[in-house]
């Protein structure tokens, strides 16, 4: 008995519930729409049928739009806003962008360029498939200029529209307000330019030849110009590649660098020159070639690099003969012929006048006068000391003696060159005999190595 209680109460509560929901929707229906929102929303709060409250919710967004509606069409934005954001549904921001739209145009009548602005942003961030969109990013754009002079806001919200709305009359118009103000902007990457910030000013540039307005010739001038002052920083830090690079790069931007990039890339291929000069002076003759041959990369055909590289080769080639005929002029030195060996040693110095082949030249004369002529050279070993300072000291004591005494009072007895029992080793006497004081001067000469020693005291006062 109290099962079949149970079911009978369940279809009345359900009948109560669909009766709430119909009166509401009755009320509705009679376009008593402010009674019909209230009635749909204490059924959505109580009722029970979750298929009916779907559809009190429906009705009650329907009614919140045909009210917002009803206030458009006498001009009551502001009112129709707050109903259409409460019908929450795509058909009401059809209507919503509108109500926002002219309240915010009302409020920069009235000079209130905040809250227009806001309400423009807010159209832009949360509808953003409204036709009025090209209008509204032009407004906007404007008095981020005109109003708040705030160019680089103004630029960010011209890029949104070009971006979205290229075919657009805003598009143009909005484009007529960059125009004034891209030399300003430009203005400004020169200034970067001009301290250096390349990088930055670049950045910049390539952003703007991607919305130029009506400045497209103008920036891509100016990125030439970058790029330009840039390579010339890069020569100064030897990076040549990249100062290369940039050159080319500015000259593809801006056509009138034309003949100042060649002059660039003439002073590039001068610098590879140089390096491979001083390469060339440290005999690094394949480096050196390499470093010639890096300028014709820069130039086909630069012809101071042609060159350069043909009289490197000639010197390697010297160079090589020069060591074949070093080999041979040993052979005749380990031979003792001393004589062959020196024609060999400066025939090669003809070719290579490098330190070590002259070491050998005067090695074989040393030891060719050792063998043929010792005594004369042990001579000449004196008279070439000290760029001749002993020669002079005698002649000098001579003419003092001379002065002093008659030609009868006193006796010289010139060079005599004594063997010693050193092997290559000879003494060297000079002597000046006179009433008073007798110079007897005494040198010990070795003559592989050149080297003078006086053997006593007076000797000394000679040297």
């Amino acid at each position: 008995m109290k099962k079949y209680i149970y079911l009978l109460i369940i279809p009345f509560i359900i009948s109560c519930t669909n009766i709430q929901f119909k009166n509401s929707l009755k009320t509705y229906n009679n376009k008593n729409y402010k009674s019909a929102i209230e009635q749909f929303d204490k059924y959505i709060e109580e009722g029970n049928n979750s298929a009916l409250k779907v559809k009190a919710k429906l009705y009650r967004s329907k009614a919140y739009y045909i009210l917002g509606k009803n206030e458009i069409e006498n001009d009551n934005y502001n009112t129709a806003s707050e109903l259409l954001f409460l019908a929450n549904s795509d058909k009401a921001d059809t209507l919503l962008d509108n109500c926002y739209y002219q309240i915010a145009k009302e409020l920069i009548r009235n000079d209130d360029y905040d809250k227009g602005l806001n309400y423009l942003k807010f159209i832009i961030d949360n509808l953003s498939n409204s036709n009025l969109m090209p209008e509204v990013l032009f407004t906007k754009l404007k008095i981020e200029f005109e109003v708040n002079d705030d160019i680089e806001t103004s630029y960010q919200t011209y890029k949104v529209l070009q971006n979205n709305f290229p075919d657009s009359k805003s598009y143009y118009s909005g484009k007529k307000i960059v125009n004034q103000y891209m030399p300003e902007l430009l203005e400004k990457v020169k200034v970067l330019r001009k301290n250096n910030e390349f990088e930055l000013a670049l950045e910049k540039l390539f952003i703007y030849i991607k919305y130029p307005a009506d400045y497209t010739n103008e920036i891509e001038s100016l990125i030439g110009n970058v790029y330009f002052s840039w390579a010339e920083k890069l020569i100064k830090n030897k990076k040549l590649l990249e100062a290369e690079e940039y050159f080319r790069t500015a000259e593809k931007y801006n056509p009138q660098l034309s003949n100042s990039v060649a002059e660039k890339l003439n002073q590039i291929c001068s610098i590879y020159i140089e390096d491979g000069d001083k390469l060339l002076t440290q005999r690094k003759i394949n480096e050196a070639v390499e470093a010639y041959k890096t300028s014709l990369n820069v130039i086909e055909d630069y012809q101071p690099a042609i060159k350069k590289i043909e009289h490197a080769e000639e010197i390697a080639a010297k160079i090589k003969r020069a060591n074949e005929l070093v080999s041979e002029g040993d052979k005749y030195f380990n031979d003792k012929e001393y004589q062959k060996a020196l024609n060999i040693y400066n025939q090669a110095y003809q070719l290579d006048d490098i330190s070590y082949i002259k070491e050998k030249i005067d090695n074989a004369y040393v030891w060719y006068r050792i063998t043929n002529d010792p005594e004369n050279y042990a001579e000449e070993l004196i008279h070439k000391y000290d760029n001749g300072s002993i020669i002079k000291e005698i002649a000098k004591k001579e003419e003092e003696v001379l002065n002093n005494y008659s030609r009868q009072d006193i006796k010289i007895t010139k060079w005599q060159i004594l063997n010693t029992v050193t092997k290559n080793s000879y003494e060297v006497r000079y002597s000046i005999m006179t009433p008073e004081k007798n110079y007897f001067l005494r040198w010990l000469i070795r003559l592989e190595t050149g080297k003078i020693f006086p053997l006593n005291e007076t000797t000394k006062e000679f040297m």
